[in-house]
């Protein structure tokens, strides 16, 4: 077996990962599932122009907690067991993410203060010190004449 991708290191990756998250539970679960909404109200966070303008703020150990918050609230709601006992009466009450607790983390970059973060996750001195920035994209003269 073959280690997983590294985490997120800097904003465009915490995006990237955010993104491709969001396609697989979309796949998985359909658009009108609650993670899928919640997954995507973050990533339109991310690709706000707000955000964008302070990318320089996500170190990577602030990209691998949201990172790993992600994936856990993922793992919560995907634990949610259902057995066909729950049908009979028509359809049951379907998990819920409480990942939305999040979006203020993202958007304003406050640190998160506990966390589990698996020790190989943990970012070295020289990689937290690391900033990088994707270039953002102009569209503002795009469509002029």
């Amino acid at each position: 077996a073959t280690d997983p991708h590294a985490p997120a290191q800097e904003y465009g990756e915490l995006k990237l990962c955010v993104r491709t998250y969001m396609a697989l539970t979309a796949t998985l679960l359909g658009l009108q599932s609650d993670l899928y909404k919640k997954l995507f109200t973050i990533w339109k966070i991310l690709d706000s122009k707000i955000v964008q303008e302070r990318c320089l703020f996500f170190c990577p150990l602030l990209c691998r907690k949201i990172q790993w918050a992600i994936l856990t609230d993922g793992h919560e709601f995907f634990s949610t067991h259902l057995s066909p006992d729950n049908f009979k009466n028509g359809p049951p009450p379907y998990p819920e993410s409480s990942i939305n607790a999040i979006h203020n983390i993202i958007k304003f970059q406050i640190p998160i203060g506990r966390g589990n973060l698996p020790e190989k996750w943990k970012p070295t001195q020289e990689q937290q010190n690391l900033k990088r920035c994707p270039p953002m994209l102009d569209f503002t003269n795009t469509y002029s004449s």
